[in-house]
């Protein structure tokens, strides 16, 4: 039997003869030796197995037990996501639009992974590690990649690509500010949610492209000042 902890086979028992049991030759059917050298050699040229692939996505990738196992369960899920991993360094995130939103797609769809239309690409996750989209744009991205379509193409399109150059986001900071004095005053007494106000009043002006994370850092970094 097949020990599951351990990886391994174990024999239960054996036949105490073959006579006991009336065993004789098959006439029809000549004895099989297998070379010594034909087993090693297969042995040798086996691709990788799905714990080798689980162990590396784990040492390599940085993955999880969990996330590693669920991939490599699916040979066909595991190949798209070592095709993403090809132009991002970005492994995690990889794997969680990969295991989560890909596969809750797909399922909504009724769909199998052979017929994915999405092609097995990192530019959306790359864009979203770059700061040209946000994480809530992404979602909205990809809604359109499942429709087959290309992900600059749609940031273009849908007019998301974040606003992400440092003068133009300060240049707009200085003017929320400017209309904003109250805010600056709650902040200088201590009130940190001024400081979400005015993120707001920035992603209204921007019309929702300033980069969040910027303008949050820019934001705090002028009323420093100020």
């Amino acid at each position: 039997r097949y020990d599951e902890t351990q990886k391994t086979t174990i024999m239960m028992r054996k036949k105490e003869g073959n006579v006991d049991y009336k065993y004789f030759p098959e006439p029809n059917i000549f004895p099989i030796r297998l070379d010594a050298q034909w087993v090693k050699d297969i042995q040798g040229n086996l691709e990788e197995l799905p714990d080798q692939r689980k162990e590396r996505y784990m040492s390599d990738f940085g993955l999880n037990d969990y996330d590693a196992g669920v991939l490599v369960a699916t040979r066909e899920l595991a190949d798209f996501f070592e095709e993403v991993c090809k132009e991002t360094d970005a492994y995690k995130k990889a794997a969680n639009w990969v295991i989560v939103e890909l596969t809750a797609a797909l399922n909504k769809a009724n769909l199998k992974l052979r017929d994915n239309p999405c092609t097995a690409s990192s530019q959306m996750i790359n864009m979203v590690e770059k700061g040209e989209i946000s994480g809530k744009q992404a979602k909205v991205v990809f809604e359109e990649i499942m429709k087959g379509k290309d992900p600059r193409k749609v940031v273009e399109e849908k007019g998301m690509k974040q606003m992400s150059d440092e003068g133009a986001l300060l240049a707009m900071i200085t003017q929320v500010l400017d209309a904003n004095p109250q805010s600056i005053a709650d902040f200088k007494n201590g009130k940190d949610r001024a400081v979400g106000f005015l993120v707001g009043q920035v992603m209204k002006a921007s019309k929702g492209q300033a980069n969040p994370a910027m303008t949050n850092r820019l934001i705090q970094e002028e009323l420093k000042k100020r």
